[in-house]
């Protein structure tokens, strides 16, 4: 038996029961691409399996995210 439950079921599975984070976890491409000052187009090119983005094009599309449900990203080193 796992221990951990498969990411994208569980977002599914909230989607279902709560309509509030369905509204707050999805963008659609055209707000994204205003967000970002990146073409709609080029977005879709840099996020298929595919793409390659560069750290600047992520870094941008992080910060739209963040804006858009309201929550702060931190990454920190762990030293191994």
């Amino acid at each position: 038996m796992a221990l951990t439950r498969d990411f994208k079921q569980s977002v599914v599975d909230r989607a279902a029961r709560d309509p509030a984070f369905t509204h707050d976890a999805t963008i659609g491409f055209e707000q994204l691409a205003a967000a970002t000052d990146k073409p709609s187009k080029c977005l879709h090119r840099m996020l298929s399996p595919q793409g390659n983005p560069s750290v600047d094009n992520l870094a941008a599309i992080f910060r739209a995210m963040r804006a858009w449900m309201n929550v702060n990203l931190e990454a920190h080193c762990v030293a191994a």
